[in-house]
């Protein structure tokens, strides 16, 4: 049997570590406690697959990470690790058949993967570097699949309004 004070210590040090896991401070303070956080996620539009975007605070250096979940089977499977020198994951977007998914990293690289079997399809590259130093970003990303492309508006990173639809084959 401990004794009162001991009692106390324990019930307020297990509230702390509660409270940590709950509100996901654990990644802020270094505990470990929450080891990702999702970032995004995104349903396709059969309503079979969703698409993640987890953040690793607790990797050194912090990271991003691409997953499918299968939602009949609630099977996970990680596409790939967006390194830090990468940048990002700032968006989802599915081909309207679920049949391709792609995540936008720093609204300039299309990365495509198969849900099915999780493998990488292809990188596209939407926006050249140059552009990319000019604070331009591919937004309102759609699938084309009649013509196997990609359109996206070309806009300024920092304010709204389109300089330029483009379209580009996958």
């Amino acid at each position: 049997m401990l004794d009162p004070a001991t009692r106390r210590i324990l019930k307020v040090f297990g509230f702390f570590l509660w409270t940590i896991a709950i509100f996901g401070l654990g990644e802020i303070i270094g505990l470990g406690l929450a080891q990702k956080r999702i970032e995004c996620r995104y349903e396709s539009h059969d309503g079979r697959w969703l698409a993640l975007v987890r953040s690793h605070f607790t990797l050194t250096p912090p990271r991003q990470s691409f997953w499918i979940r299968d939602l009949r089977t609630a099977e996970e499977t990680r596409l790939a690790d967006l390194e830090r020198a990468d940048g990002a994951c700032n968006g989802i977007v599915w081909s309207p058949e679920s049949d391709r998914v792609g995540f936008l990293v720093e609204g300039a690289v299309l990365m495509l993967y198969d849900p099915a079997d999780a493998s990488s399809l292809r990188r596209l590259e939407l926006l050249a570097p140059g552009e990319r130093g000019e604070g331009l970003a591919a937004r309102g990303l759609v699938f084309l699949p009649a013509r196997r492309s990609v359109r996206y508006d070309v806009c300024r990173a920092d304010r709204a309004g389109v300089l330029e639809t483009r379209e580009l084959a996958y």
